[in-house]
């Protein structure tokens, strides 16, 4: 986790901004995901956060953050709706370490399942459809303001 610091600094300057209502990491940045919206359902940030929602794809308990989850999980009024896509078939984040992950963001958690591993479905995929419509769904549901169509 080198840079990590670094990293959630920047994303969270860009959120104090105002400009982005929602956040979305895959792999490795969806651990990046998972921290600044921990952060930010806690009220933990560095700066002011605008994030009303993230979308965690292929993520998995980042293990040095576990305090700030378990802090999460205990604090009954904190909550920040999340989006977890999770497939069986990855091989790099196991579906399990994926639930876990969620289970911090409890209640507010949703799962969404895909068969394409490590990667999002691709958009030539028979379940592309099906699994872009859960995800502007769940973006539909979290999001406010002017611009929510």
């Amino acid at each position: 986790f080198s840079g990590a610091d670094e990293s959630i600094a920047v994303v969270e300057q860009q959120l104090s901004t105002g400009r982005f209502s929602g956040l979305m990491g895959l792999g490795q940045g969806a651990l990046l995901a998972a921290i600044v919206a921990a952060r930010a359902a806690l009220g933990e940030t560095s700066v002011p956060s605008s994030l009303q929602f993230a979308i965690i794809c292929g993520g998995a308990t980042p293990m040095p953050f576990k305090p700030l989850l378990t802090r999460l999980r205990e604090t009954a009024d904190a909550g920040l709706p999340t989006l977890h896509c999770l497939s069986a078939a990855d091989a790099n984040h196991p579906a399990e370490l994926g639930e876990e992950l969620a289970s911090y963001f409890e209640p507010h958690a949703e799962l969404s399942w895909h068969s394409a591993g490590s990667a999002l479905p691709p958009t030539a995929s028979a379940e592309w459809p099906e699994w872009r419509d859960q995800v502007v769904a769940f973006i539909t549901r979290h999001e406010s303001g002017p611009d929510v169509r």
